[in-house]
């Protein structure tokens, strides 16, 4: 007879356990997620790769990966965090928008000029003050978790919120499976276009020594 084991984010009594979730460097959306492509509004689910998604600065760009799944951490034990959704046209009532823990979100407006000399900045999802939360599937069968590979970094409409496409780096190349890896290998990307990210990024200190709201700086506007 197969044991079943508890997870170890869940205690004798029942309590989900945030702090054992692990912080994986990666950019992930959660189930149900709409991606904004030249068909609008397209649940990342029925992504596909050679399917084009709007970018926040080089227009419609092609989707040359997507990985289901694929971290070496099962979903249960992935931190993530539910942000506000922004506005979706083709769904008005979307419900909020669950990213990877350091899926880095856009930030726009005069305090990010003021403060960092840029026009954007990124900051990560864990740290807008939202509980922590981990990856499930909206079904069963459904994929918990996808990535979203382009050519270079990009910045992608999600749920009406602009967000970082996934950054190749070393470190999250060492969260995918072998499976996965091998399957990027095939497609011979430029590495030097993964070096940086899409644009600046905020440390978490920054953000509380300048006393930020971040939430309000959101980039959500449709372009």
């Amino acid at each position: 007879m197969a044991i079943l084991h508890k997870s170890k984010l869940i205690e004798q009594s029942g309590l989900f356990q945030p702090s054992e979730l692990r912080h994986l460097p990666v950019s992930g959306f959660g189930g149900g997620t709409l991606i904004a492509t030249d068909d609008g509004y397209v649940p990342v689910d029925w992504l596909r790769p050679g399917d084009h998604v709007l970018t926040y600065q080089d227009g419609f760009q092609k989707v040359r990966w997507i990985g289901r799944d694929c971290l070496i951490e099962r979903p249960r034990n992935t931190a993530a965090v539910k942000l506000p959704a922004g506005e979706v046209p083709e769904k008005p009532n979307a419900h909020g928008t669950l990213l990877a823990a350091r899926h880095r979100v856009l930030l726009t407006g005069w305090q990010v000029e003021l403060h960092f000399g840029m026009d954007t900045i990124f900051a990560e999802a864990h740290d807008f003050g939202f509980p922590l939360d981990h990856f499930r599937p909206t079904a069963p069968e459904r994929t918990a978790c996808s990535l979203v590979l382009l050519d270079r970094p990009q910045i992608i409409l999600a749920n009406g919120c602009w967000v970082e496409s996934l950054q190749l780096t070393s470190a999250a190349q060492a969260c995918l499976t072998e499976t996965a890896t091998s399957k990027i290998d095939e497609l011979g990307l430029n590495p030097t276009n993964h070096a940086r990210s899409a644009t600046g990024c905020m440390q978490p200190w920054e953000a509380r020594t300048l006393g930020l709201d971040l939430r309000s700086l959101r980039a959500t506007d449709p372009r």
